[in-house]
């Protein structure tokens, strides 16, 4: 039998454990908030984003830059641009002309642009980021803005407009009626600014002023037909970003027919080539989420009739992009190379 004092030390014993419980559990809680003002003082995502992105950036794309300048054929670039904003001078339908940032104008604009444009890449990074996490029915809002953010990124380093059109370049249509949305090409605005990069940096697109592109000194080129389609056949000018009043359905968009061609603008021995049908893709796909966006924000009913699937099967070649979006990432280091690549040659438009 248990005597009295044996239980009183028992109890003196739970007791002091208990005491040693709560003390334990008051460092713990001291110790998770330390941690969290650690975290807060010094978090290393934010920190990368905040500081090692721009310090990156001012880094990388100088000396990209400088390399570029330095190089015996930067003359070659400076005439490209040079034909390419005479061409869009004489369409006389758009202001937007692009210049080339050389070593002295990101000098002198080092800070801005290395504010600007580090912004512009972490914006597309955080956009990625939620629209892998959000539902369907946002998706397609983050997705479009990860894929313009990437691209003002890749724009403004290399090249700079001195009075953009601060508009999207191209607007939504018919959203009340999930089989006739469509998109609307306008001369001027942030799709035309996507067009001319990619065109001036060698991967030209069916959305390209409709020239016979050339390379002068290189054999191996294949000129683009750039009539062929059911939808530039239908254009009068031949060219639909730079034809006011044009309209194309989403529907014809995603099955707009000239990336069935695999013709390679340019060859490049030394790591491959950028396919004209890459990069009509990569335009095709920006547009259809930039339709799929304005319809989740400003008529959620039409897009939630595509989302169910039961009226249209756009929902299927939609969910095939979100899928494919990393080559939008993949295809900023395949131009920034491509750029390396021209420096001996002159695009002539």
């Amino acid at each position: 039998m248990v005597d009295d004092d044996t239980i009183d030390d028992l109890e003196r014993e739970v007791e002091y454990v208990k005491d040693e419980i709560d003390d334990l559990s008051r460092e713990i809680q001291d110790l998770e908030k330390n941690f969290s003002n650690f975290k807060s003082k010094f978090n290393l995502e934010r920190d990368f984003q905040n500081y090692l992105i721009p310090f990156s950036y001012e880094k990388h794309m100088g000396n990209f830059i400088t390399e570029i300048n330095q190089s015996r054929h930067f003359s070659n670039y400076e005439e490209t641009i040079l034909n390419y904003q005479k061409l869009k001078k004489s369409l006389k339908i758009s202001k937007d002309i692009p210049f080339l940032i050389t070593k002295k104008y990101f000098q002198n604009q080092k800070e801005i642009l290395k504010i600007r444009n580090s912004k512009f890449l972490k914006n597309s990074i955080e956009f990625y980021k939620q629209a892998e996490n959000v539902s369907d029915e946002l998706k397609p809002i983050f997705y479009y803005y990860s894929s313009s953010q990437l691209f003002a990124f890749l724009i403004n380093s290399l090249l700079y407009y001195n009075n953009p059109q601060l508009t999207h370049g191209i607007k939504t249509k018919k959203m009340y009626d999930a089989h006739k949305v469509a998109v609307k090409f306008e001369p001027v605005g942030f799709f035309q600014r996507i067009v001319d990069f990619l065109t001036i940096f060698g991967a030209p697109s069916c959305f390209s002023i409709p020239k016979s592109f050339t390379l002068e000194n290189q054999k191996k080129y294949t000129k683009i037909e750039n009539n062929k389609t059911k939808v530039l056949a239908d254009n009068k000018k031949g060219l639909i970003p730079y034809t006011t009043g044009i309209e194309i359905s989403m529907a014809d968009l995603i099955e707009f027919k000239p990336f069935k061609s695999n013709y390679s603008f340019l060859q490049y021995p030394s790591y491959g080539s950028i396919k004209f049908s890459e990069v009509n893709n990569l335009l095709r796909n920006y547009i259809i989420l930039f339709l799929a966006s304005n319809l989740s924000r400003y008529q959620p009913n039409t897009w939630e009739v595509i989302l169910l699937g039961k009226e249209t099967d756009l929902i299927i070649k939609i969910k095939e992009i979100y899928m494919s979006f990393g080559s939008f990432y993949e295809f900023v280091l395949k131009i920034l190379k491509l750029i390396k690549e021209l420096l001996p040659y002159k695009l002539l438009f």
